[in-house]
């Protein structure tokens, strides 16, 4: 189940993050982004409590980024209520982990937007 929900969350951020519309994500691609996420969770020591309400928290936003790409409204519209989920989890995040599992937690949204962005570049 665990699993289930990192596989989840993990797509989904990649889905979240990337403003074109794309096909399915490879096999190989999901293992990969799986990976990368289960590494930031072992460098920012979560426990497994921590780990549970991170997932929990990935899974609501990823559920809601699902419902806004299906949501009627302008471009701008649906964008800034992006903008307003992904506050929404920021503070979430903030809540279930300490200063420096945060401070990784950004390294990593960061390195994930970072790479998104030059795999869209290279389309």
């Amino acid at each position: 189940m665990k699993t289930l929900v990192t596989l989840a969350a993990c797509l989904l951020l990649a889905a979240a993050t990337s403003v074109k519309a794309q096909g399915r994500l490879p096999d190989a691609r999901k293992k990969e982004l799986l990976s990368r996420y289960d590494d930031f969770k072992r460098k920012a020591g979560l426990t497994a409590g921590q780990s549970e309400k991170v997932d929990s928290v990935n899974l609501k936003f990823f559920k809601s980024v699902s419902a806004l790409k299906t949501a009627s409204g302008s471009k701008l519209q649906r964008y800034k209520r992006y903008k307003a989920l992904e506050s929404e989890r920021d503070q979430d995040m903030k809540a279930v982990l300490n200063d420096a599992q945060y401070k990784e937690y950004k390294r990593f949204q960061s390195a994930m937007k970072d790479e998104l962005k030059a795999q869209r570049n290279k389309q």
